[in-house]
């Protein structure tokens, strides 16, 4: 009462309007050190606009924060029995002059509003059924023992049928991405045999086991002349540059740097290059990468080449079922006949001598799948014994031919 005995002057204000008060039910508003609302709510006055006489206009004050909205009773309005005579004013002094202005005021309890669902929202529609489903729900009910035996064989011949579809479905995809065993179709019959590039077993010479021309037409290296003139007039500045980007692999950047100077051997050499860098990139492609419409490979390949390549080394199947859609992969056969024919071409390369180590990296397999190959197309393996080697292994390509006893058969990946 201190305060109020130094104030010489009350004025009542009188205003269409009156003040609005809040107080939060289930807490305070915060403030900083200046008296300013960290986070101040969002509030919403709404008043009824009915000019009805007799009844009394209803007001509401809502408030919302960044977690929990609020509805305001008003307390001076009756919503509380003991207040319903009661008025609630505000008073405002000047420090000043030290006069008081008293406003009328409306006070809000604000609670906090939680959305209840309504009975009928709760409960979902019911999904329309079909013919057959309305009768089988009046035999499950009222049918005979031999009409529902009927219909329970019809379900469980759907449900059976569903699975089916799915389990071929996922039998395809497995096959197409190469993901086990060999694939045996209409198209491809005879097992790992097929994998292995034609071989002149009456050969004298060890450029003659294996025929270029077998991989590598005329047509295709004509096809691929500008691709080859870049490999050919490479500097040593320019391959330095591609080692440091790894644009090849090693094994293509080693003989970019030792290609003969002789132009026509060279060219050959570079095209040789070329076409295997693009072998490569396909063989190293996820199983996702054969699916899409467009295999993502370098640039640059001539259409002939490109097409030849994907019949070549993938094929594609159709699922069966209402769904039924195409899908392409390379199974693991085709993935042993693309590698064997690059590392035909890399014994070509390196006048048949073949680190076992660097092709493994060009390929991205281990060296005992290596192993498995070279021994296929009848390479002699040969360990390093020099003093301070760590046993590499090499393969040379020589006459006589050895080829290992037991059938070429895809093992484990390692």
């Amino acid at each position: 009462m201190c305060e109020t005995e130094s104030i010489c002057q009350v004025e009542l204000m009188s205003s269409c309007s009156p003040i609005l008060l809040a107080s939060f039910s289930n807490g305070k508003l915060r403030y900083d050190k200046s008296g300013i609302c960290k986070k101040p709510p969002a509030f919403g006055y709404f008043k009824s606009t009915s000019q009805e006489k007799g009844v009394k206009r209803k007001r509401q004050l809502v408030a919302e924060t960044d977690r929990t909205q609020y509805i305001g009773i008003n307390e001076s309005d009756g919503a509380y029995k003991e207040l319903e005579l009661s008025r609630c004013y505000v008073g405002v002094v000047d420090t000043k002059t030290r006069k008081m202005q008293v406003y009328e005021a409306d006070n809000f309890k604000m609670n906090p509003y939680f959305l209840e669902k309504r009975d009928d929202e709760e409960v979902e529609e019911k999904k329309k059924e079909s013919y057959q489903e309305l009768k089988d729900n009046l035999i499950a009910e009222f049918g005979s023992k031999k009409s529902k035996r009927v219909m329970e064989a019809r379900h469980r011949n759907k449900v059976g049928a569903e699975v089916l579809e799915k389990s071929i479905t996922n039998a395809v995809e497995d096959v197409l991405a190469g993901g086990g065993g060999i694939l045996h179709d209409a198209q491809h019959v005879g097992g790992a045999s097929d994998a292995l590039p034609p071989c002149n077993k009456e050969a004298t010479k060890p450029q003659d086991v294996y025929q270029l021309s077998d991989i590598l037409t005329e047509t295709d290296l004509d096809s691929l002349r500008s691709r080859m003139l870049e490999f050919k007039n490479a500097s040593s500045q320019q391959i330095a540059e591609w080692r440091k980007s790894e644009s090849y692999s090693g094994f293509i950047l080693t003989h970019l740097e030792k290609l003969p100077l002789v132009e026509k051997p060279r060219e050959e050499r570079a095209g040789l290059l070329v076409y295997m860098h693009w072998l490569t990139s396909l063989h190293n492609l996820k199983a996702a990468d054969v699916k899409k419409r467009t295999i993502p490979l370098p640039p640059g390949i001539p259409k002939l080449i490109m097409t030849r390549l994907i019949n070549t080394f993938t094929i594609t199947g159709t699922t069966d079922g209402t769904n039924s859609r195409s899908i392409r992969g390379m199974p693991a056969r085709l993935k042993d006949k693309l590698a064997l024919q690059i590392i035909v071409l890399a014994l070509h390369i390196s006048g048949f001598i073949l680190d076992l180590a660097d092709i493994a990296k060009v390929l991205k397999i281990g060296q005992k799948r290596i192993l498995g190959y070279v021994q296929a197309l009848g390479c002699k393996v040969v360990t390093s014994k020099a003093v301070g080697s760590t046993g590499s292994k090499s393969a040379s390509l020589e006459l006589p031919l050895v080829f290992p006893t037991k059938n070429f058969k895809r093992g484990k990946r390692s």
